[in-house]
């Protein structure tokens, strides 16, 4: 059976999919560094945001419906938290940063292309369990992925609460702290130039 949930998640998938298959392409075609920076980041900005949406929409209806629930969200956060740390080294690495001057780009390149297909077949794991439960049930879930997807931070933060009330807190702290560090950075995604919050907004 398929259910909102599924095609929502596996959308996300496809799309992600999609954005590392033209990141692929720029470095292959040898493109403008600009041109390949700006494929890479719109990658990274959407699987943190696609990561952390589902942290905020899936797991706690993986908690609270799966019999089990609790040892699968678990084990989504801890191959979570090691995505999250192999997205930060690649933008690191995209950026130049000192600490990753020494490591190969092909390595932190595949890792975290490796990491974030294992976390997305937990994330299908989750979605098949959960769609024997009403469509009812799971619909509000999916719209729930797809609105938090757009208000998601657009950087990893592997030792920020996955899970939890404070979570959902720190995600929208972060979100806005992301943009305006994106803004000042110049990061592109999916062509358009991220946009500064106003400062009044950082200081809600």
């Amino acid at each position: 059976m398929t259910t909102l949930l599924h095609t929502t998640i596996d959308t996300a998938h496809h799309g992600l999919a999609d954005r590392r298959d033209r990141a692929d392409a720029a470095m292959a075609d040898r493109l403008a560094h600009r041109e390949i920076v700006r494929d890479l980041d719109d990658f990274l900005i959407s699987a943190s945001r696609h990561t952390s949406a589902v942290c905020d929409a899936l797991l706690p209806a993986a908690r609270r419906y799966l019999p089990d629930g609790r040892a699968k969200v678990h084990a989504y956060v801890v191959q979570c938290r090691r995505t999250e740390r192999a997205l930060v080294r690649a933008k690191q690495r995209i950026y130049g940063e000192a600490r990753m001057a020494t490591a190969t780009w092909t390595t932190v390149w595949s890792d975290a292309v490796a990491e974030l297909q294992a976390l997305h077949t937990l994330e299908r794991e989750l979605v098949r369990e959960l769609a024997s439960l009403p469509e009812a049930t799971l619909r509000p879930v999916a719209l729930q992925v797809a609105r938090a997807t757009l208000q998601s931070p657009t950087r990893p933060h592997p030792n920020s609460p996955h899970t939890g009330g404070l979570s959902h807190v720190m995600r929208g702290l972060w979100a806005r702290a992301d943009r305006f560090w994106d803004a000042a950075e110049g990061r592109i995604a999916s062509g358009r130039r991220i946009t500064p919050p106003a400062p009044q907004e950082l200081a809600a």
